[in-house]
């Protein structure tokens, strides 16, 4: 894949006013210490956690660079109606996607996440996922067994996740079928 240089810019956190140099951003930057601080920005801190975020900028940087088509300009991998999507199964793996459409995107539920991001979303107390449909496949994906969350209801929350935590702590497995 191609480099280019990276424009850094100046960003100040709007909680404690640390400035810190990176790339993209907003005007309503928050620093990652911060965000750990207030509930209110979990979303974003599980977003950037997990791996979601920069995965999907390297799809982004590919398909700019023509390294990757863009996603509609295929089937869908599920049902061949047109792609909307890529989606990506281990955000370990950000170039390793497959051209879906947006119904079959939210059906398959979460991607292995990044090491380490549902051992600190516990131990902040942030939920890292609520439904348990999708939670079992990606339980399995990952080499776990999915037998912990009997008993469990549909949703869950960070109770449930204290307990289901040290039978899934262990070094996450490279998933069987990738």
């Amino acid at each position: 894949m191609l480099s280019r240089p990276v424009k850094l810019k100046r960003y100040s956190c709007e909680e404690c006013g640390k400035v810190e140099r990176k790339r993209g951003g907003s005007a309503y930057h928050t620093c990652i210490p911060c965000m750990r601080n207030n509930p209110l920005k979990h979303w974003k801190l599980k977003e950037i956690l997990s791996g979601q975020r920069e995965a999907a900028r390297s799809v982004a940087e590919a398909i700019r660079y023509g390294s990757l088509k863009r996603a509609s300009e295929f089937k869908c991998s599920d049902c061949d109606s047109m792609a909307t999507d890529y989606d990506h199964r281990d955000y370990r793996k950000p170039l390793s996607v497959e051209p879906v459409c947006r119904r079959c995107n939210l059906s398959r539920g979460y991607a292995i996440p990044a090491d380490g991001f549902i051992s600190e979303c516990v131990s902040l107390g942030i939920v890292p996922y609520g439904r348990k449909s999708h939670l079992t496949s990606l339980l399995e994906r990952m080499g776990v067994s999915s037998h912990v969350l009997d008993g469990m209801p549909a949703y869950l929350d960070i109770n449930h996740w204290q307990a289901i935590f040290p039978a899934i702590s262990g070094p996450t497995k490279e998933p069987a079928n990738v």
